[in-house]
């Protein structure tokens, strides 16, 4: 550690003289855990960025589209270092004691903070929701270990109650330092979104082997946490489902915080405070009407428009004397928005994102009846449609929809929520555990048809090998032939022993074979040489009686001109008769 470091710790030390804080080498031995584990990560999510937008360019539809994703791709090469330096040097900064030791924030002060939400600005909402999601996400996937984390660095930094410190890999955290990462890029934002949705996918979702990578250095440390240390309520639920990565407050009122700046004076609810807000039982009945409309139109055809229940909405209100109501509003407009970053995935086929947009208005019921949706990336109805949108990516619209299982199950399972939720948020936890089943299964059925596919791939390539293997033998050694081979040794060599050389070639990892096949031909184009020294004509009269048998039965065996093999060896023994017969001559 430099002398400016040790100098800056000592000062975080006497910030706190109560605390036992570690020794500067435990933080770094901890940190350097957790980050190897997240630059392997980091590989990966870039390389998927690279590949997604190389894609893109290539099926754009313009000219101008193109050059945006190149743009894109170009930018996020030039800037990966810096993003990742600026990244990794806020999280090495997460573990110092200063920002470790912070004292736990009563949830009523969080819940009003629009600052804390708003990671990019007021104006970008769809960013505020994307990082709330995966945050939430993680903190739900992972929250045993998150709490495990949690513990033992308390332990580690001498704080008694969990709840007292900041985690250095909180999920909250993490995600808003990639945002500020990310924040130098110039691009448009499709394309942050996308970006957002590659560390969702390839580092927040796949945080496993970090945590427990982290876990075990800190046990390393001495902060394996004591089950007889107090510990709170709090900290016990701080990942727990309810509260996914943000504990249990509520995010809703610093969602509508952030909306409210967002609304424009001419919207739907300036200068109608006089007008009185629709019930929210009056506002389910609407929905239960475009539901059943959505529904019929459905069963009736395959529609290929995204449904905007904005505009849906809006159509059932019109020429009513009543409003909706500034809070089923602002619920409208995060229910899109989730959708709209759902739905504007690349890698989600236009029939696949038509058919999950028609689950807007029954997620909407669910919100209106249940706050917590917007907490808990466990809900029962985000489950379902996180599961079916994971399902859908990289689904191909050249496949035959009317016969391919899994868009005849996502449709099936949309129908069903159309046709049935009327309320009951059991029925989403039924469709998820039946949609798990379903995908098990295919994915059992897949992996056969794969193996075969393998097997049938891998046949292919080693028949393609031993072909290539034989021609290629066969041609070497007529070619270096210094005298005439007969035509009929040639066509028997060709178009027979390639068979026999090609059967051995496969077996020969069993058999042994090839070698063999490979002498028979080369011995029988030696014999057929001009031969006048002593000891080769001695070694002729020797190799040609079992010549001629091996290549019988060799050919024989491949069922060779069955009819007429005889007759073809014979005239084979005739060339190499008189080609010796020619020698003898020659000699004398």
């Amino acid at each position: 550690m430099s002398k400016s470091s040790e100098v800056s710790y000592l000062r975080e030390v006497n910030k706190a003289p109560s605390l036992k804080l570690p020794s500067p080498e435990s933080i770094q031995a901890v940190h350097s855990v957790a980050a190897k584990g997240l630059k392997e990560l980091f590989q990966g999510m870039f390389d998927a960025i690279d590949d997604s937008l190389f894609e893109l360019a290539n099926n754009a539809r313009s000219n101008n589209e193109q050059n945006r994703f190149f743009e894109t791709m170009r930018e996020v090469r030039i800037k990966r270092r810096s993003i990742e330096e600026a990244f990794f040097q806020s999280i090495q900064s997460q573990f110092k004691p200063s920002n470790v030791l912070q004292p736990q924030k009563d949830a009523r002060q969080d819940e009003p903070s629009t600052e804390s939400l708003s990671l990019v600005g007021n104006s970008d909402m769809e960013q505020s929701v994307a990082i709330t999601s995966m945050a939430s996400k993680a903190g739900a996937n992972y929250q045993g270990q998150f709490l495990e984390i949690q513990r033992r660095v308390a332990n580690l930094y001498g704080a008694n109650d969990p709840d007292t410190i900041t985690s250095p890999l909180d999920p909250c955290k993490v995600s808003e330092i990639f945002l500020q990462s990310i924040a130098s890029l110039e691009v448009e934002l499709k394309e942050q979104l996308l970006i957002l949705k590659q560390f969702d996918r390839f580092v927040m979702s796949n945080l496993d082997e970090t945590l427990t990578g982290t876990i075990v250095a800190l046990d390393a440390q001495g902060a394996e946490f004591s089950a007889s240390k107090p510990s709170t309520n709090r900290s016990q639920s701080k990942y727990t489902e309810g509260g996914g990565a943000t504990g249990n407050k509520n995010i809703l009122p610093a969602l509508q915080a952030l909306l409210e700046k967002q609304r424009q004076p001419g919207s739907t609810q300036a200068g109608q405070s006089a007008t009185q807000a629709i019930p929210a039982h009056q506002l389910v009945m609407m929905l239960n009407s475009i539901q059943n409309q959505i529904l019929s139109q459905a069963q009736q055809y395959s529609g290929e428009s995204l449904l905007d229940i904005r505009s849906a909405v809006q159509s059932q209100v019109k020429g009513k004397s009543a409003r909706i109501s500034e809070l089923d509003e602002d619920l409208i407009n995060l229910v899109a928005m989730l959708f709209e970053f759902i739905l504007d995935d690349y890698n989600l086929a236009p029939s696949m994102q038509v058919l999950i947009s028609r689950l807007q208005i029954p997620v909407l019921k669910v919100v209106i009846q249940d706050k917590s949706f917007f907490n808990s990336s466990k809900h029962p109805a985000r489950n379902l449609l996180n599961a079916l949108a994971r399902a859908g990516i990289g689904w191909s619209e050249q496949q035959d929809k009317t016969k391919d299982s899994l868009y005849l199950k996502i449709q099936e399972i949309v129908h069903r929520v159309l046709d049935e939720f009327e309320g009951n948020i059991e029925l989403f936890n039924q469709l998820s555990n039946d949609f798990e089943d379903f995908l098990v299964k295919e994915e059992r059925r897949a992996s056969i048809v794969e193996q075969r596919t393998r097997e049938a791939e891998e046949g292919r390539i080693r028949t393609k090998r031993a072909h290539r293997k034989v021609e290629e033998t066969l041609s070497k050694q007529i070619l270096s032939a210094h005298h005439a081979i007969p035509e009929v040794v040639i066509d028997t060599l060709k178009n027979g022993w390639s068979r026999v050389m090609f059967l051995a070639y496969l077996k020969d990892a069993e058999e042994h074979q090839w070698q063999n096949s490979v002498d028979v031909s080369k011995e029988l184009i030696w014999c057929l040489q001009p031969l006048t020294a002593a000891k080769d004509r001695q070694r002729w009269i020797t190799v040609v009686p079992k010549l001629l048998k091996d290549l019988e039965a060799g050919l024989l065996n491949v069922s060779y001109n069955s009819s007429n093999l005889k007759e073809t060896i014979e005239q084979i023994k005739g060339e190499l008769t008189s080609s010796f017969k020619e020698s003898s001559y020659t000699q004398q």
